[in-house]
């Protein structure tokens, strides 16, 4: 069933409400990965060490790489998992993350999303050069991505 984006909002937003938690969202990279994973994985423990697990629902991208290794962390930690991804990811087969409790998938031809807040990490560099490789596209010399143009 195809649904427009205003309405899967509208259930996005009714089923949080439901939970009666809220809402801390990471955005980031997924299938680019990360430079340096572990400096991502140790600020992120901090900020969620700042948040309670009974009352905070961790939301991210929902995949299994770049920033869903934040999934895997809040799991830890015990807290409440919810991602919302692209619907390109059911129609590409992206590998989801084990640790999502709800998945949404928005109607979407972009991967799009914006940045709420930006915490700046490299993307992975070789995989982003063998990328653009592969695509016939000039490497990159920045790996801040889209959001780190926007943060600046």
């Amino acid at each position: 069933m195809i649904v427009s984006v205003s309405k899967a909002l509208a259930a996005v937003a009714r089923d949080l409400k439901a939970t009666g938690k809220q809402v801390l969202t990471f955005v980031g990279y997924s299938g680019a990965g990360y430079q340096d994973p572990d400096a991502l994985t140790q600020e992120a423990s901090r900020i969620l060490d700042r948040h309670d697990p009974a009352r905070t629902l961790i939301n991210s991208g929902g995949t299994a790489e770049g920033i869903g290794q934040i999934l895997v962390l809040a799991k830890g930690k015990g807290f409440a998992t919810l991602g919302v991804v692209s619907s390109l990811a059911r129609q590409e087969r992206v590998h989801l993350s084990p640790c999502v409790d709800t998945m949404f998938y928005l109607p979407d031809k972009t991967w799009g999303g914006k940045p709420v807040t930006f915490i700046p990490a490299d993307m992975n560099h070789k995989l982003a050069r063998q990328k653009a490789r592969l695509k016939g596209r000039p490497e990159p010399k920045e790996f801040g991505g889209a959001a780190a143009a926007v943060a600046r």
